[in-house]
């Protein structure tokens, strides 16, 4: 995600470059360009080319850009509501590790759970239905040779899995998150007047690939209807000093 800063300095790095806009239309309703090239930024003023068409948007009516195209083809126009998430539990391994030795030959694969229940946002005229939350968990772990560190990206439900999971991607996971192929809730989510059936939702994360490394820190995402509902970054060992945008920058898993 960039803001209108980051933009500029493309801008004058590249004269002209691709991505991913969002913004707000007349009528404040949310809209999604990909595969743009930005032409110039003047007096509040974005000028940006899609195809052989020109056009303008307002600073103000920008919301946020990705330095990556995703495909529009998939999205899907549709009338589900918008929600907001809690997360209530979150349960790490006790050891802080991907794998607890019962012996060297049987190692146990260990598991990051989460409960969480949704928080009904709905407009006039729009459905009781949700799309299903996209869950996204990065943990940075270190290396099996104590050389670096890794990062390992698990998801949940596995249609949310994007193409490239080497790398943090919220541009992939904005495609997945308005594609037409995203579940539905089904009944047993219904929202019903002001609130949500009140019970808590699992979600249930096997740290494959980890093995006996140590679990550093980790950061989860979810997305609800077509945006971040959700976020949170925690370094669960202080002896390593990470920035908070830790994730930006940290090398995949191998």
């Amino acid at each position: 995600m960039k803001n209108i800063f980051t933009i500029t300095v493309f801008l004058c790095a590249c004269n002209i470059f691709a991505g991913t806009l969002i913004y707000r239309d007349s009528e404040n309703e949310k809209k999604f360009l990909s595969q743009i090239d930005i032409v110039s930024i003047d007096k509040n003023i974005i000028t940006l080319k899609i195809g052989k068409t020109t056009r303008t948007i307002p600073f103000s009516k920008i919301m946020k850009y990705y330095n990556s195209d995703i495909n529009l083809n998939l999205a899907f126009d549709d009338n589900t509501s918008e929600y907001g998430l809690d997360i209530t539990k979150m349960t790490l391994p006790a050891n802080k590790k991907g794998v607890t030795l019962q012996s060297k030959k049987r190692p146990q694969t260990n598991k990051i759970s989460l409960e969480y229940s949704l928080n009904m946002k709905k407009k006039k005229n729009q459905s009781k239905a949700v799309k299903t939350p996209y869950f996204y968990l990065f943990v940075l772990a270190g290396s099996a040779n104590h050389s670096g560190n890794n990062m390992f990206t698990y998801c949940y439900p596995a249609v949310a899995k994007t193409k490239n999971t080497s790398n943090y991607n919220e541009a992939l996971m904005l495609e997945k998150a308005i594609s037409s192929e995203r579940p539905i809730l089904d009944s047993e989510y219904v929202i019903h007047g002001d609130g949500v059936r009140k019970n808590n939702n699992t979600v249930t994360f096997d740290l494959k690939g980890i093995g006996n490394r140590e679990i550093i820190a980790y950061r989860i995402v979810v997305w609800g209807k077509d945006d971040i509902i959700y976020e949170k970054n925690e370094i669960v060992n202080h002896r390593y000093n990470l920035s908070k945008n830790w994730h930006l920058h940290a090398k995949s898993g191998k």
